[in-house]
């Protein structure tokens, strides 16, 4: 079954750093779009938290720091590929949605 996105994802593998009611973590964002950010944790997390993130933007894009909520997770156990978490960005800044959609088209055309 073919995956289908209403917003493209540019792969990276660039540091984050978050902080939520369970504590922080840091680790590395695997992918990332203007709607969302997949990132690897081993952290205990669940559906619905909502975090503090920072996320580096490689080749000088900056870095966006939002709000963002948990939205699904990927346990150690599971064939989904890396264990993580989904976060859907939430008071994102428009200037981030544009350093975002920028970064996103960069990296398909790269």
């Amino acid at each position: 079954m073919k995956e289908e996105r209403q917003f493209p994802r540019a792969s990276i593998n660039t540091q984050y750093c978050l902080i939520g009611d369970r504590g922080a973590a840091k680790g590395k964002a695997k992918n990332i779009s203007p709607v969302g950010v997949f990132v690897r944790t081993g952290e205990s997390m669940h559906v619905g938290d909502r975090v503090q993130i920072n996320v580096h933007l490689p080749q000088y894009h900056g870095s966006v720091v939002s709000r963002a909520e948990v939205v699904w997770i990927c346990p150690k156990h599971k064939p989904c590929g890396d264990q993580g978490v989904g976060l859907k960005w939430i008071e994102l800044s428009r200037s981030d949605v544009f350093r975002l959609d920028n970064f996103v088209r960069h990296c398909q055309e790269a």
